[in-house]
């Protein structure tokens, strides 16, 4: 007898195949075509069960930021989305850029996180010659190529030495890629003008592009953050190095800048026009992009409803995750597997987390399962983050999160997270 028996559309790199999965003490213990008895059994034939999806870009905006988003309400607000793992980004007031930071960081997650939860280590001009001793506590570390949200920004002339200090700890790197000159030039240009599309144009698609062709040969894993253009994932592509990696967020695929009605959607790199919109997604759904993630960075309304220039960069996504999803496989033709790739089995690699990613015998008992049968739209009483807006709001999905398990607990049902 199992503690839990769930049977469904298994979404494996294979393809799908309907199966019951047997968990015992928070793991994978028997797949099986049937046959298996549990305490209780969880029959979600008309769905797709995945492994839990993991998001390796996150702000969970504690500590420092926690009106905005505490490591409670964000990690509720990933089990809503299907979100079992994630990775949080050390832009805070209290960054995660030396060791007593990083300590404390990992005592409030392991206070009040819900789900799995790993950081970031950041790199400035000022930490290099210690980031080797933190290595033990991070999953990876993060640079920042150009001022974005909070004070970490890395000049180019140190990203040699960088990556050669973190390729020894055999930690990846993540970089936010655009060039800071550029981008300041480009807003020193516009400062007198304020319309919704000034922001795109102060941070355009060749800033990111050099910022890009500066890291990608540099040795180690290397993970391009948040494309924004094609280019980007064609240079990538291209790279004579195996090690080289980009990820894609949610709203670059779903939304473009002539639906940007006002400063929600402000975002760094921007969101960018229709046919780049529309040439990430062939890109994402033949599999040329590594990792689908979120970059939930929460601000509250009153920071975001004000001009262009003055609202600070980022929209939420852990609460939508699962919905954009439905999106992709039902109205873009998606393949499931390509999902399955980018949330789940390449980040548990990247990362080097053996014990998830993928539905097999031994592994973490972490599901995600999707109703694609059943429609549904985002609203703020809906969400789970403490900011309390969406920029998926009024939007109505094909699909939704039915259930999140989480080291064989079943922590959500569609929209309650227990």
């Amino acid at each position: 007898m199992y503690d839990l028996v769930v049977e469904g559309n298994l979404v494996t790199v294979s393809g799908l195949s309907n199966y019951q999965i047997g968990i015992n003490d928070g793991l994978i213990d028997k797949i099986s075509k049937q046959g298996l008895a549990g305490e209780k059994t969880l029959n979600v034939n008309d769905s797709l069960v995945f492994p839990g999806f993991i998001d390796i870009h996150t702000h969970l905006r504690e500590p420092g930021w926690e009106y905005k988003e505490d490591i409670n309400s964000g990690t509720k607000a990933a089990i809503h989305g299907g979100v079992t793992s994630l990775v949080d980004m050390p832009n805070s007031p209290e960054s995660a850029i030396n060791l007593k930071n990083i300590q404390n960081k990992i005592d409030l997650i392991s206070k009040k996180s819900l789900i799995d939860a790993f950081i970031y280590a950041g790199v400035t001009p000022d930490n290099i010659d210690i980031l080797s001793d933190f290595s033990e506590y991070v999953v990876g570390y993060k640079i920042y190529t150009c001022h974005s949200t909070g004070k970490l920004y890395l000049p180019y002339t140190f990203l040699e030495n960088v990556a050669k200090i973190v390729n020894k700890t055999g930690k990846p790197i993540s970089v936010h890629c655009e060039d800071q000159l550029i981008n300041e030039k480009n807003m020193n240009d516009l400062k007198n003008v304020d319309n919704l599309q000034i922001h795109c144009d102060s941070r355009p698609d060749y800033s990111e592009v050099k910022a890009v062709k500066e890291v990608i040969e540099l040795p180690g894993k290397i993970n391009i953050c948040h494309v924004s253009t094609p280019e980007t994932v064609n240079l990538v592509n291209n790279s004579q190095s195996s090690d080289v990696t980009c990820e894609v967020t949610l709203h670059h695929l779903f939304f473009n800048n002539s639906e940007i009605e006002n400063s929600l959607l402000k975002v760094n790199p921007p969101i960018r026009g229709k046919v780049f919109q529309a040439k990430l997604l062939d890109q994402y759904s033949k599999g040329f992009i590594d990792f689908l993630v979120t970059d939930h960075a929460p601000h509250l309304l009153s920071e975001k409803k004000v001009g262009i220039w003055d609202a600070p960069s980022g929209v939420t996504g852990l609460d939508d995750f699962g919905k954009v999803v439905s999106w992709l496989i039902v109205e873009k033709h998606v393949d499931p597997v390509v999902v399955l790739k980018t949330a789940c089995v390449n980040p548990s690699k990247f990362l080097n987390l053996s014990d998830r990613g993928e539905i097999k015998v031994g592994l973490k008992a972490n599901l995600t399962i999707l109703d694609l049968k059943k429609s549904c739209i985002t609203t703020s009483e809906s969400l789970y983050t403490k900011c309390g807006w969406s920029p998926y709001e009024g939007v109505s999905f094909p699909g939704c999160v039915q259930n999140t398990i989480v080291d064989g607990k079943i922590m959500s049902e569609y929209d309650t997270v227990f």
